[in-house]
C-alpha cells in the first residue's frame, strides 16, 4: 500500500495548517537557540503551534467578534504597562539629573556654597536613581505576579482589559472574514466559528488544569507548547473556509464546525523509558474523570511519522487533541517541517515526490522506539 503524505509526516495534516505550523516551528527553533546558549529549559508547557498566518480582513485585529480572548491579552498588556512605567522612570532620572545640572550651574556662578552642593546635588542623584530602579521593580514585579495568576484570574482580567465593544457583541453582528488565497467566510459564518471559539476558551482552563496534574506524576513528563493550546481565530476561520471552498450556497458551516477537534490542543512529552506507562496513565485518568475518546492513531512502528495523535471530549463536551512524543519524536517531527511544506507544494513532478517521501521516512527512522508503544492501542472508541 502507498505512503501518503499525511501518514509519512503527520496524520490528519490538512492544507490550512501550512501557515500555521511555519510560525509554531519559528518558535521551536528560537526556544532550541534560547536553551543551546545555557537558558534552562522550560519545564512544562510547550505545544502545538497556533500563531494565525498573514491574511487580510474586513475589520481590525483587535476585533474578537464576541469571543472570549485566548490566554496572553493580559501578559502582553501588563507587559506595556510595565514598559511605560520604565519611560515614567526614565523621564523622572532626567528631570532629577537636569535638577543637578542647575544646582551644579548656581555652585559655579557663586549663588550657593559648597556645603549645598553637595546636599542638593545628593538629593537630586538619590532621586534620580530611586525613580530609575524602584518604577522599573514596580514593572517587574506587576509581570512575574500576572504571569503566575492562576488561569481564571488572568481571564477576568482579559475581559476587564477588553475594548467595550469586543465584550459585548450583538449576535449577527459579526462581519465577513477575508483570508489568503481567495478564502471568505460570511458574518453568518464567521459568528458559528466564534461560538466555537468561546466554547473552547470556557472549557480549556479545567482540561488544561486536570492535564498538568496527570503529567506531573510522570518524571520529567512536559507539555510542549502549552501557550499555543487555545487554536488562533484566524487560524480556525481558514480552516472551516477550506473546508466550505467549493461548495455550493447555502454551505453547512456547522457541520464543518461540528468536525474541528483540535480548537483546543496540547502535545504530552514524555521520556522513552517512561511512555508505555506515562500514555497508558494519562488515558486511564481521562477515562476516570469522565472524558471520551473521539480518535486514536498510534503510528510508532510504522513507516514515516512517529508518534500518537488522539481526540477526547471532555465532560461538558468539548472535544480537544491530544498528542503523544517522546522527546526525540516530538524534536523530529519539529525538524521534518520544511520537507512537509515541500511536499505540499502543488505540481510536485512524481520523481521529486518520491524523494522527498523517502528523506521523510529516513528522517523519522532516527527516532528510537521507546518500549512498549506499538502495543499501545488506546481506549475503545464508541
Amino acid at each position: 500500500m502507498g505512503i501518503s503524505v499525511q501518514d509519512v509526516v503527520e496524520p490528519g495534516a490538512a492544507r490550512h495548517d501550512v501557515l500555521e505550523r511555519r510560525e509554531g516551528v519559528r518558535q521551536w527553533r528560537r526556544q532550541r537557540r534560547v536553551r543551546a546558549r545555557g537558558s534552562a529549559p522550560r519545564r512544562s508547557i510547550e505545544m502545538a503551534p497556533g500563531t494565525p498566518g498573514a491574511i487580510v480582513r474586513t475589520t481590525s485585529e483587535e476585533s474578537t467578534h464576541g469571543y472570549r480572548r485566548p490566554p496572553g491579552q493580559g501578559l502582553r498588556r501588563v507587559a506595556g504597562l510595565s514598559l511605560g512605567l520604565k519611560v515614567l522612570g526614565v523621564g523622572f532620572t532626567l528631570v532629577s539629573v537636569g535638577d543637578f545640572l542647575d544646582v551644579a550651574a548656581d555652585w559655579g556662578e557663586g549663588k550657593i556654597a559648597g556645603q549645598d552642593l553637595v546636599k542638593l546635588g545628593s538629593l537630586e542623584l538619590g532621586l534620580a536613581l530611586t525613580s530609575l530602579i524602584g518604577v522599573g521593580v514596580v514593572g517587574k514585579i506587576l509581570q512575574k505576579a500576572v504571569k503566575h495568576m492562576p488561569a481564571s484570574w488572568r481571564r477576568r482580567i482579559d475581559d476587564w482589559l477588553a475594548p467595550p465593544n469586543d465584550r459585548h457583541r450583538p449576535p449577527g453582528s459579526a462581519t465577513e472574514w477575508v483570508g489568503p488565497n481567495g478564502l471568505r467566510l460570511s458574518g453568518d459564518e464567521v459568528a458559528e466559528v466564534d461560538a466555537l471559539l468561546l466554547a473552547a476558551s470556557r472549557s480549556e482552563p479545567a482540561i488544561t488544569t486536570g492535564l498538568q496534574r496527570t503529567l506531573g506524576r510522570i518524571d520529567g513528563a512536559t507539555m510542549p507548547g502549552l501557550e499555543f493550546r487555545l487554536k488562533s481565530p484566524d487560524s480556525l476561520y481558514r480552516k472551516i473556509a477550506t473546508d466550505l471552498e467549493g461548495n455550493e450556497p447555502p454551505r453547512d458551516v456547522r457541520r464543518a464546525v461540528s468536525r474541528i477537534k483540535d480548537a483546543v490542543r496540547y502535545t504530552a512529552q514524555v521520556p522513552d523509558a517512561d511512555f508505555a506507562r506515562g500514555v497508558e496513565l494519562v488515558t486511564s485518568d481521562l477515562s476516570a474523570r469522565g472524558f471520551t475518546p473521539v480518535s486514536w492513531k498510534n503510528t510508532f512502528g510504522q513507516p514515516g511519522y512517529q508518534g500518537i495523535n488522539s481526540a477526547w471530549r471532555s465532560p461538558d463536551g468539548q472535544v480537544f487533541e491530544l498528542q503523544f512524543h517522546t522527546p526525540t519524536s516530538f524534536d523530529v517531527k519539529m525538524r521534518s517541517h520544511d520537507v512537509y511544506e515541500r511536499l505540499r507544494l502543488p505540481n510536485l513532478s512524481r520523481q521529486e515526490r518520491t524523494r522527498l517521501l523517502a528523506e521523510t521516512v529516513r528522517i523519522f527512522e532516527t527516532v528510537p522506539m521507546p518500549p512498549g508503544a506499538t502495543a499501545l492501542r488506546g481506549p475503545e472508541i464508541r
